[in-house]
């Protein structure tokens, strides 16, 4: 499908949401009233695992035929898991390797998790797609340089095919699920199954301002960025006191008020994936 295709369906396909780290890196906003720093918690309700149906298609937003879910979650489902849920997953750190690299340190964060063996660094130089000189948009390749603070950052069809790639590999039989576009409660139903979420949302939850980026040389496509967009890696939830816990490649595991992180989440076009 043509570039240009690709910009008319963009909105409705999820295929912008924005920088990755781009501003950060010289100009990180502390909103430390919006988090707080969380002690670890060591048990809490698993529910039993409930099947959704899955099926096999093709999108304009990845390069391979990738499993998305088809209606995952219902009302009744979300009505019955527990009230909080917490995984505690080893938190990794995009700095000071990759400074604009959190989309691909939160891929790390979960493969990990998973029990792989694979650095942010070996995960990032042998599996991303990266395009250095800006003839591709944020759904196909990592646009910039993750090593510094001029790289942009990517979106979740990047990093669907990143982690397609490398469990191929690694001979795996988990596969890598699209959640884009569910409600965040219905992430929480992963979550509560021992899944954690690579999502995507802002720096310190801090306001987006979607801009035009550049303008594509060969055929005039307009390619459009999130300024403060930022990816983490989702492990938690508590619906008694309304926060979400992250592991935030910049700022470590956190907590985040759960309307405000909702509200970011919707306006980054709910962007969110993960693997079992």
């Amino acid at each position: 499908m043509s570039k240009k295709i690709v910009l008319i369906f963009c909105t409705a396909l999820y295929l912008i949401t924005m920088s990755s780290c781009d501003i950060y890196k010289s100009n990180w906003i502390n909103a430390e009233t919006e988090q707080t720093k969380i002690p670890v918690q060591t048990s809490y309700i698993q529910t039993t695992t409930t099947s959704v149906q899955t099926t096999t298609v093709t999108t304009t937003l990845s390069k391979k035929d990738i499993p998305r879910i088809i209606k995952p979650v219902t009302d009744d489902i979300i009505n019955e898991i527990p009230e909080s849920y917490y995984i505690d997953a080893e938190m990794i750190y995009q700095e000071p390797e990759l400074p604009a690299g959190c989309e691909i340190t939160s891929l790390a964060m979960l493969l990990n998790y998973l029990g792989f063996d694979i650095d942010k660094v070996d995960l990032c130089d042998e599996y991303l797609n990266i395009n250095y000189d800006y003839t591709e948009n944020f759904s196909e390749a990592f646009i910039g340089n993750p090593r510094n603070g001029s790289g942009y950052g990517c979106y979740y069809p990047v990093i669907m095919d990143t982690a397609d790639k490398y469990l191929d590999d690694m001979e795996s039989d988990l596969k890598i699920y699209d959640l884009s576009g569910e409600d965040l409660d219905s992430l929480f139903y992963y979550i509560s199954n021992d899944n954690p979420v690579v999502i995507w949302a802002s720096m310190s939850l801090v306001d987006v301002n979607y801009y035009l980026a550049w303008t594509m040389e060969d055929d005039g496509e307009e390619v459009w960025w999130y300024e403060n967009e930022h990816c983490m890696l989702l492990t938690g939830y508590d619906f008694e006191y309304r926060t979400v816990t992250v592991c935030d490649p910049l700022k470590g595991e956190y907590t985040y008020d759960m309307d405000r992180f909702e509200e970011i989440y919707n306006e980054l076009e709910k962007q969110a994936v993960t693997i079992y």
